[in-house]
Parts: C-alpha cells; sequence; structure tokens
C-alpha cells in the first residue's frame, strides 16, 4: 500500500471520522463526511509516483444509504488540472472494488444508496505496479 506517501485530504468530515479512520486498516472504522454532495477524497503524492491501482471497501450490508452507489475519479498533475476519467456505478457493493489509475486522482461521491446524504467509506488503499 503506498498511501503512507500520499497526502490525503477529504471535502468534510464528522468529528472522529476523518482521514485517519479511513486509513487504520480497519472496515470496522470509517470517514464520515458531512454536507452536502458531491463528496470527495484527494490523495496527492508529493514526487510523481506509479499507481497502477486503487482499492476501496464500501458495503450496503453495513452502511445502507451511506453507501456510495456512483463515484467519479479524476487525475492530474495538481489541483488544478484534475480531469475526470471514470465514472463508476456500484450496484449494491460489498467489499473491496479495485479501481485503476495515476500520479494525483481524487474520488468524488456523486450518489449514495437510497438517496443518502453523506458518505462512509470504511478504506482505501493505493498500490503501485508490481
Amino acid at each position: 500500500d503506498l498511501g503512507d506517501r500520499a497526502v490525503w485530504s477529504v471535502s468534510s468530515a464528522k468529528p472522529g471520522f476523518g482521514v485517519a479512520q479511513l486509513r487504520d486498516d480497519s472496515i470496522h472504522t470509517l470517514w464520515q463526511s458531512e454536507g452536502p454532495q458531491p463528496h470527495f477524497i484527494r490523495i496527492e503524492f508529493p514526487k510523481k509516483t506509479a499507481v497502477s491501482r486503487i482499492s476501496i471497501f464500501v458495503d450496503v450490508s453495513m452502511d445502507d444509504s451511506y453507501t456510495p452507489c456512483r463515484l467519479s475519479i479524476a487525475v492530474g498533475s495538481f489541483k488544478q488540472d484534475l480531469q475526470q476519467i471514470k465514472q463508476l456505478d456500484l450496484r449494491n457493493p460489498r467489499g473491496w472494488q479495485d479501481i485503476k489509475l495515476g500520479h494525483l486522482f481524487q474520488i468524488a461521491v456523486l450518489a449514495n444508496h437510497l438517496n443518502g446524504k453523506d458518505t462512509h467509506i470504511r478504506a482505501l488503499k493505493i498500490f503501485g505496479p508490481r
């Protein structure tokens, strides 16, 4: 997991449910957004880093309407040049979802299961080429 090499930020977080909980290697803790969508997680590497995929843990049976059902993935060299490269629809996700990508990226939650407002994401890992 390359996550320790990156600078992580989120659009919002309820107290006690921030980046630290997203990164703690437990699916029993989580990031919880607060406020209107879209919610995002931005991961930026200070040095050029080869990233082949990310894995995100979401589970509709655990989080119901807090579960993302539509994600947008954007990549770029810096915040001002992020370009969407993928949009994913997750139908009743249960467990790790793999997404392939590059250097700087941002994950935006565009919608939640059952039209829920805030989001739960239980874990996120970043992997380089093998």
